[in-house]
């Protein structure tokens, strides 16, 4: 059904100053861009006063774990994203092999979100039950290193044998062939946080020969981090992939002071010959689960196994001992550590673990152990650790990209429970609002940038990502006077303000700010160059 978009102001996603123009749309794809007036159209949009953009490109983003549970991702759709790059962190939901399929969906599975996963076992089979049951964004998906080893060596703390190696390898190939983009690694959760660098280049370098994307949520962001980035560049030095690091920060008040170096480094890695950029969301608290906070050798063998340790004396006073001098526990200030979401014990969500140890009356670190074995590790926190500095200068950096590290939730339904990190409803409406307009950090035309034109270059997305003739109509047009995130820690479901439609591959998502619950969305399949 052809549109037209009039009177808008045009933000094309090149980082170009904007323009006025009209915006013909027609089979899916821009037809037009200019004074297209003439052209014939079953409905007129008009656009006055609005800025008319490609629909944002969430680079970091965790929504193949609810899309089957929402397929509508609602609360990505509402902030204007329209493509999540999805299998980060090193998990993603298959491949599944059928001798640990068991373990590995344990260890994936929270009480909550109960995933369909009878639906799926290869890389390719997940994919086509997206494309089965329809979704309203598309998606390009990674595929996680961490369920790969997992699924090939369980959770075991060692080295692959040259057997193992092999079988991963196989792995990373067959995604790769169905359209996996690359891959990602999870350094400091199980079993990723046991995989060595040369064994991360062996599985990478079937990327680099496709001239894909390793993404990695790093070693370290705390005291480690520079020694982590510099591990993440030499992994794309040696295999020729295109590096992404997650959620570039700097963890904990004490290690602030080194992000300048770091991000000096990132930038001097690319003027080195690194294809590498990073992607940040513009808050101050991080969010993961409670148990990333134990040793690594705490959680060596699966979930099983890391709560026998909880209830174990010995072993609890080791991981006690460990945890005030490595890992993500040595910086963390209790007082500020949120339980933001634990099915089994919702009285702890909305409160500090200072708090909670104090009713208690246990140190902190008991109270972490006990809650992790009450719950079988399926509890998750807000750490806020961040400094508002640091963002800032993350958020400016020409190689940033701006990802959400959030899920395509819902102000109603199955995953409206909890109190989630609120960037899964408000990131980009966020950096618009109070970055863009209030802060005047970055000018819209440029933040607009980092979240379509520079992921489609990234991800080498030919058709998506800028307003240009013969693109896919992925588009999204919002009022950059009130655009604005409202989802807050204390009541993260709620939807931003500002975004007034959303269109994915031509259809209407988001109509005058309501969601249609069309799913025109598709899964962006890589092919192989």
């Amino acid at each position: 059904m052809p549109l037209l978009i009039r009177n808008g102001e045009v933000a094309d996603g090149s980082g170009h100053s904007r323009f006025a123009a009209d915006i013909y749309i027609r089979d899916g794809h821009i037809a037009g861009i200019g004074n297209m007036r003439k052209e014939h159209v079953t409905e007129i949009l008009d656009a006055s006063g609005l800025v008319v953009a490609p629909g944002f490109i969430d680079v970091h983003s965790h929504a193949d774990f609810t899309l089957p549970l929402q397929p509508t991702a609602d609360s990505l759709l509402h902030q204007g994203i329209t493509t999540a790059v999805v299998g980060n962190c090193g998990t993603s939901p298959s491949p599944l092999l059928d001798e640990t399929r068991k373990s590995v969906i344990r260890a994936m599975q929270s009480e909550d979100r109960p995933m369909p996963w009878e639906r799926w076992s290869s890389f390719d089979s997940y994919i086509k039950y997206l494309e089965d049951t329809g979704i309203s964004l598309n998606v390009a998906p990674l595929v996680g290193l961490g369920t790969i080893r997992a699924g090939v060596m369980g959770y075991a703390n060692r080295e692959p044998s040259a057997a193992e190696l092999q079988s991963m390898q196989v792995e990373v190939s067959k995604a790769l062939e169905s359209g996996a983009h690359g891959v990602s690694s999870g350094l400091i959760y199980p079993p990723g946080m046991y995989s060595s660098t040369r064994e991360l280049a062996s599985l990478v370098r079937a990327v680099g020969q496709a001239r894909g994307i390793y993404s990695s949520h790093i070693r370290d962001e705390g005291a480690g981090l520079m020694d982590a980035v510099l591990e993440a560049t030499r992994v794309g030095r040696e295999t020729g992939a295109s590096v992404e690091i997650s959620h570039l920060k700097a963890m904990g008040r004490e290690n602030w002071a080194s992000f300048p170096a770091v991000l000096q480094e990132v930038e001097g890695a690319g003027l080195g010959g690194i294809d590498v950029h990073a992607d940040v969301y513009p808050y101050i608290a991080t969010s993961t689960t409670l148990s990333a906070m134990l040793p690594r050798w705490a959680q060596e063998g699966g979930r099983s196994k890391a709560l026998d340790r909880l209830v174990d004396p010995t072993s609890r006073r080791q991981m006690a001992a460990d945890m005030r001098n490595t890992g993500l526990a040595r910086h963390a200030d209790w007082s500020k550590v949120l339980i933001s979401r634990s099915p089994k014990r919702s009285d702890y969500e909305g409160h500090f673990v200072s708090e909670l140890a104090e009713r208690s009356r246990r140190p902190p670190i008991e109270w972490v152990f006990d809650a992790l074995r009450q719950t079988e590790l399926d509890i998750g926190m807000i750490d806020f650790c961040i400094s508002e500095d640091n963002l800032r200068q993350a958020l400016k950096h020409p190689l940033t990209m701006v990802g959400t590290d959030g899920s395509g939730l819902s102000v109603e339904g199955p995953l409206s429970n909890g109190l989630p990190h609120p960037r899964s409803y408000g990131t980009c409406p966020r950096v618009l609002g109070r970055f863009v307009r209030d802060q005047g950090l970055l000018s819209l035309e440029t933040a607009v940038r980092k979240m379509t034109g520079m992921p489609a270059e990234k991800l080498r997305l030919a058709t998506r990502g800028l307003i240009k003739q013969g693109n896919a109509a992925d588009i999204v047009v919002f009022d950059p006077l009130k655009i604005a995130d409202r989802a807050t820690y204390e009541s993260p479901h709620q939807y931003p303000d500002g975004i007034i439609h959303v269109l994915v591959n031509g259809q209407f998502v988001i109509r005058d700010g309501v969601h249609t619950g069309a799913r025109p969305g598709i899964p962006l399949r890589r092919v192989l160059s």
